[in-house]
Protein backbone atom coordinates (compact mmCIF):
# COMPACT_ATOMS: atom_id res chain seq x y z
CA UNK A 1 0.00 0.00 0.00
CA UNK A 2 2.89 2.22 0.67
CA UNK A 3 4.50 1.54 -2.44
CA UNK A 4 1.25 2.86 -4.33
CA UNK A 5 0.73 5.84 -2.44
CA UNK A 6 4.78 6.24 -3.33
CA UNK A 7 3.82 5.64 -7.28
CA UNK A 8 0.84 7.67 -7.33
CA UNK A 9 2.54 10.81 -5.79
CA UNK A 10 5.71 10.71 -7.76
CA UNK A 11 2.94 10.18 -11.13
CA UNK A 12 1.74 13.74 -9.91
CA UNK A 13 4.74 15.44 -8.98
CA UNK A 14 5.63 14.27 -12.82
CA UNK A 15 2.54 15.31 -14.69
CA UNK A 16 2.85 18.62 -12.75
CA UNK A 17 5.94 19.37 -13.67
CA UNK A 18 5.62 18.57 -17.22
CA UNK A 19 2.47 21.61 -17.07
CA UNK A 20 5.72 24.24 -15.52
CA UNK A 21 8.22 25.26 -18.18
CA UNK A 22 11.09 24.09 -16.86
CA UNK A 23 13.38 26.85 -18.36
CA UNK A 24 12.94 30.24 -16.29
CA UNK A 25 13.11 32.71 -19.03
CA UNK A 26 10.55 30.38 -20.80
CA UNK A 27 8.52 31.12 -17.50
CA UNK A 28 9.34 35.24 -17.63
CA UNK A 29 8.06 35.33 -21.35
CA UNK A 30 4.97 34.05 -19.82
CA UNK A 31 4.58 36.07 -17.34
CA UNK A 32 5.66 38.79 -19.56
CA UNK A 33 2.28 38.28 -21.40
CA UNK A 34 1.01 40.46 -18.49
CA UNK A 35 2.80 43.80 -19.38
CA UNK A 36 2.01 45.80 -22.29
CA UNK A 37 3.09 48.34 -24.36
CA UNK A 38 0.80 50.81 -26.25
CA UNK A 39 0.84 53.69 -28.15
CA UNK A 40 -1.70 56.58 -26.69
CA UNK A 41 -3.01 58.95 -29.29
CA UNK A 42 -4.98 62.14 -27.48
CA UNK A 43 -6.36 65.55 -29.14
CA UNK A 44 -6.20 64.02 -32.53
CA UNK A 45 -6.51 66.60 -35.49
CA UNK A 46 -5.93 69.76 -33.35
CA UNK A 47 -3.25 71.79 -32.69
CA UNK A 48 -2.64 69.77 -29.30
CA UNK A 49 -2.38 66.21 -30.64
CA UNK A 50 -0.90 64.25 -28.56
CA UNK A 51 1.24 61.14 -28.45
CA UNK A 52 2.66 59.14 -25.46
CA UNK A 53 3.95 55.59 -24.95
CA UNK A 54 2.37 53.39 -21.91
CA UNK A 55 2.47 50.54 -19.77
CA UNK A 56 -0.24 48.55 -19.57
CA UNK A 57 -0.18 46.04 -16.45
CA UNK A 58 -2.74 43.42 -15.61
CA UNK A 59 -3.19 44.51 -12.42
CA UNK A 60 -4.22 48.35 -13.45
CA UNK A 61 -7.21 48.42 -14.79
CA UNK A 62 -7.92 51.74 -14.62
CA UNK A 63 -5.07 53.11 -15.11
CA UNK A 64 -1.56 52.82 -17.39
CA UNK A 65 1.72 54.64 -16.67
CA UNK A 66 2.55 56.96 -19.93
CA UNK A 67 5.77 58.48 -20.80
CA UNK A 68 6.15 61.09 -23.12
CA UNK A 69 7.89 64.20 -24.38
CA UNK A 70 6.04 67.58 -23.39
CA UNK A 71 7.11 70.90 -23.46
CA UNK A 72 8.57 72.14 -20.44
CA UNK A 73 8.13 74.66 -18.00
CA UNK A 74 9.77 78.23 -17.23
CA UNK A 75 12.61 76.37 -15.72
CA UNK A 76 13.34 74.39 -18.70
CA UNK A 77 13.27 77.31 -21.20
CA UNK A 78 15.56 79.49 -19.30
CA UNK A 79 18.35 76.07 -19.59
CA UNK A 80 17.71 76.12 -23.25
CA UNK A 81 14.71 73.36 -23.14
CA UNK A 82 11.96 72.63 -24.24
CA UNK A 83 10.66 69.12 -25.06
CA UNK A 84 11.51 67.29 -21.98
CA UNK A 85 10.67 63.52 -20.90
CA UNK A 86 7.80 63.50 -18.38
CA UNK A 87 5.90 60.30 -16.62
CA UNK A 88 2.37 59.91 -15.34
CA UNK A 89 -0.27 58.00 -14.90
CA UNK A 90 -3.44 57.93 -17.54
CA UNK A 91 -6.62 56.86 -18.16
CA UNK A 92 -6.80 53.42 -19.79
CA UNK A 93 -9.14 54.30 -22.52
CA UNK A 94 -8.62 51.15 -25.21
CA UNK A 95 -10.08 53.70 -28.10
CA UNK A 96 -6.73 56.09 -28.04
CA UNK A 97 -4.98 53.28 -28.23
CA UNK A 98 -4.04 52.02 -31.64
CA UNK A 99 -1.05 50.25 -31.34
CA UNK A 100 -0.40 47.43 -28.68
CA UNK A 101 2.75 45.06 -27.89
CA UNK A 102 3.98 42.70 -25.59
CA UNK A 103 6.79 43.70 -23.64
CA UNK A 104 9.63 40.32 -23.39
CA UNK A 105 12.21 40.51 -20.58
CA UNK A 106 14.73 40.34 -23.03
CA UNK A 107 17.56 40.93 -20.27
CA UNK A 108 15.52 38.32 -17.66
CA UNK A 109 14.01 40.77 -15.83
CA UNK A 110 12.27 39.09 -12.54
CA UNK A 111 9.15 41.12 -12.30
CA UNK A 112 6.72 43.57 -14.19
CA UNK A 113 8.23 46.34 -11.62
CA UNK A 114 11.91 45.60 -12.66
CA UNK A 115 10.62 45.04 -16.75
CA UNK A 116 9.18 48.89 -16.39
CA UNK A 117 11.86 50.14 -15.06
CA UNK A 118 14.02 48.62 -17.77
CA UNK A 119 11.74 49.87 -20.58
CA UNK A 120 11.97 52.93 -19.04
CA UNK A 121 15.49 53.66 -18.78
CA UNK A 122 15.50 52.60 -22.74
CA UNK A 123 13.15 55.83 -22.87
CA UNK A 124 14.89 57.94 -21.18
CA UNK A 125 17.87 57.59 -23.36
CA UNK A 126 15.98 59.60 -26.37
CA UNK A 127 17.18 62.74 -26.11
CA UNK A 128 14.41 65.73 -26.28
CA UNK A 129 14.32 68.96 -28.44
CA UNK A 130 16.03 72.13 -27.00
CA UNK A 131 14.36 75.43 -27.73
CA UNK A 132 16.62 77.04 -30.34
CA UNK A 133 16.10 73.75 -32.22
CA UNK A 134 12.06 73.97 -32.24
CA UNK A 135 12.28 77.71 -33.06
CA UNK A 136 14.26 77.17 -36.10
CA UNK A 137 11.43 74.54 -37.28
CA UNK A 138 14.09 71.61 -37.53
CA UNK A 139 12.93 69.49 -34.62
CA UNK A 140 11.01 66.53 -33.31
CA UNK A 141 7.98 66.12 -31.89
CA UNK A 142 5.91 64.18 -29.51
CA UNK A 143 5.08 61.56 -31.85
CA UNK A 144 9.02 61.34 -33.46
CA UNK A 145 10.07 60.70 -29.60
CA UNK A 146 7.46 57.99 -28.77
CA UNK A 147 8.25 55.90 -32.46
CA UNK A 148 11.85 56.31 -31.32
CA UNK A 149 11.40 54.73 -28.67
CA UNK A 150 9.28 52.12 -29.75
CA UNK A 151 12.66 51.45 -32.08
CA UNK A 152 15.19 51.39 -29.71
CA UNK A 153 12.74 48.84 -27.63
CA UNK A 154 13.12 46.49 -30.25
CA UNK A 155 16.42 46.68 -30.66
CA UNK A 156 17.03 45.84 -27.47
CA UNK A 157 14.71 42.97 -27.43
CA UNK A 158 11.66 44.19 -25.52
CA UNK A 159 9.46 44.10 -27.93
CA UNK A 160 9.58 42.18 -30.88
CA UNK A 161 10.33 42.90 -34.33
CA UNK A 162 6.99 42.69 -35.89
CA UNK A 163 5.90 45.14 -33.47
CA UNK A 164 8.26 47.83 -33.29
CA UNK A 165 7.79 48.00 -37.18
CA UNK A 166 3.71 48.81 -36.22
CA UNK A 167 4.87 51.73 -34.10
CA UNK A 168 7.14 52.68 -37.11
CA UNK A 169 4.42 52.00 -40.07
CA UNK A 170 1.85 54.01 -37.94
CA UNK A 171 4.38 56.97 -37.80
CA UNK A 172 5.04 56.76 -41.67
CA UNK A 173 1.22 57.03 -42.03
CA UNK A 174 0.31 59.80 -40.10
CA UNK A 175 3.55 61.89 -39.36
CA UNK A 176 3.00 64.50 -42.25
CA UNK A 177 -0.69 65.38 -41.28
CA UNK A 178 0.24 65.67 -37.35
CA UNK A 179 3.08 68.11 -38.60
CA UNK A 180 0.65 70.41 -40.19
CA UNK A 181 -1.39 70.23 -37.49
CA UNK A 182 1.12 71.01 -34.46
CA UNK A 183 4.08 72.44 -35.77
CA UNK A 184 3.12 76.44 -35.50
CA UNK A 185 1.64 76.12 -32.15
CA UNK A 186 5.11 74.17 -30.61
CA UNK A 187 7.27 77.06 -32.45
CA UNK A 188 5.34 79.57 -30.54
CA UNK A 189 5.14 77.01 -27.51
CA UNK A 190 8.98 77.45 -27.20
CA UNK A 191 9.47 81.05 -28.96
CA UNK A 192 7.97 82.28 -26.05
CA UNK A 193 7.80 81.87 -21.49
CA UNK A 194 5.01 80.27 -21.33
CA UNK A 195 4.09 76.78 -20.66
CA UNK A 196 2.23 74.09 -22.94
CA UNK A 197 1.46 70.72 -23.78
CA UNK A 198 1.55 71.02 -27.00
CA UNK A 199 4.48 69.16 -29.54
CA UNK A 200 5.49 69.46 -32.96
CA UNK A 201 7.21 67.06 -35.72
CA UNK A 202 10.83 68.06 -36.97
CA UNK A 203 11.08 68.63 -40.55
CA UNK A 204 12.82 65.15 -41.02
CA UNK A 205 9.64 63.15 -39.24
CA UNK A 206 9.16 60.92 -41.20
CA UNK A 207 12.65 59.40 -41.52
CA UNK A 208 13.23 58.45 -38.26
CA UNK A 209 16.52 56.57 -37.62
CA UNK A 210 16.52 52.59 -38.29
CA UNK A 211 20.18 52.28 -37.14
CA UNK A 212 21.26 51.65 -32.80
CA UNK A 213 22.62 55.45 -32.82
CA UNK A 214 20.63 57.81 -30.95
CA UNK A 215 18.81 60.49 -33.08
CA UNK A 216 19.88 63.89 -33.15
CA UNK A 217 17.43 65.64 -31.59
CA UNK A 218 17.54 67.75 -28.06
CA UNK A 219 15.71 68.61 -25.08
CA UNK A 220 13.56 71.91 -24.94
CA UNK A 221 10.61 73.77 -23.72
CA UNK A 222 7.74 75.88 -25.12
CA UNK A 223 4.99 78.64 -24.36
CA UNK A 224 1.99 79.45 -26.67
CA UNK A 225 0.54 82.61 -28.26
CA UNK A 226 -1.76 83.96 -26.04
CA UNK A 227 -4.78 84.52 -28.58
CA UNK A 228 -4.91 80.26 -28.65
CA UNK A 229 -2.76 79.42 -25.56
CA UNK A 230 -1.94 75.63 -25.02
CA UNK A 231 -2.94 74.09 -21.89
CA UNK A 232 -0.09 73.81 -19.60
CA UNK A 233 1.48 69.97 -19.41
CA UNK A 234 0.28 69.68 -15.59
CA UNK A 235 -3.55 71.10 -16.42
CA UNK A 236 -5.98 68.54 -15.96
CA UNK A 237 -7.34 68.68 -19.64
CA UNK A 238 -3.88 69.65 -21.30
CA UNK A 239 -2.99 66.44 -22.78
CA UNK A 240 -5.28 63.75 -21.97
Amino acid sequence: MTSFKAILLLTILTVLGSLTPANPIQRLNNRATNLELALRETKKNTERWHFALVLLGANTQAEGHAFEHLIGDEKDLEKGKCMVFETRDVDRDESKMPIKATIIPSKGETTDTILSEAVLNVARGVPGAMRDQVTSGDFNNCFDFATETARRLGVAGYISGPDAKKFKDYHDTHSAAVKAKMDAGTRRACARDITGSACALSKSSSTLSTSQSAPTGTKSRTSPKKSTPIVHRHSEDGIS
